[in-house]
């Protein structure tokens, strides 16, 4: 179970950086969603190994679902938690990021942008933040009790 999960993690994050480094954002930022939801159905395999029972049976819960029951057990989801809600600021119809627009971006070539309000800056953060979740993969980030915040 935990190499197929591992498989889809992998393939979706290449096409997510290929879509990206192609100027194809939105695509990628989808492709990038998956990843997320694929690293939460991982933890949740990770920590609760009858997850993979209810995946082979067909059961297959809601990302929210996964996301609640990783809580529940413990797992730090903040991060997959804020990454999500930023993609779906992105990729929702109707959002700011898809606003028209028309931009020149070389006035002395005749380059003229248009389209949703993807700038250089949103394809660096894009780049530096799809090798960060490479490191999420291994293993769930579990929410510190107090005894171990404390060295104890």
């Amino acid at each position: 179970m935990r190499k197929v999960l591992a498989t889809s993690f992998f393939n979706h994050w290449y096409s997510a950086l290929l879509l990206i480094e192609s100027g194809l954002v939105v695509d990628g930022v989808l492709c990038a969603r998956s990843v997320l939801e694929t690293l939460a159905f991982h933890w949740l395999v990770w920590l609760d190994p009858a997850a993979a029972v209810d995946y082979h049976a067909g059961r297959i819960a809601r990302p929210v679902e996964v996301r609640r029951r990783l809580e529940a057990l413990g797992a730090d989801i903040s991060y997959i938690r804020d990454s999500y809600g930023a993609g779906s600021e992105i990729s929702h119809v109707g959002r700011r990021s898809e606003c028209f627009h028309l931009e020149w971006q070389a006035p002395d070539r005749g380059q003229l942008m248009i389209g949703g309000a993807f700038r250089g800056a949103d394809l660096d953060h894009w780049l530096e933040y799809l090798p960060a979740l490479l490191q999420l993969f291994p293993e769930p980030i579990l929410v510190a009790t107090p005894s171990q915040k404390n060295g104890a």
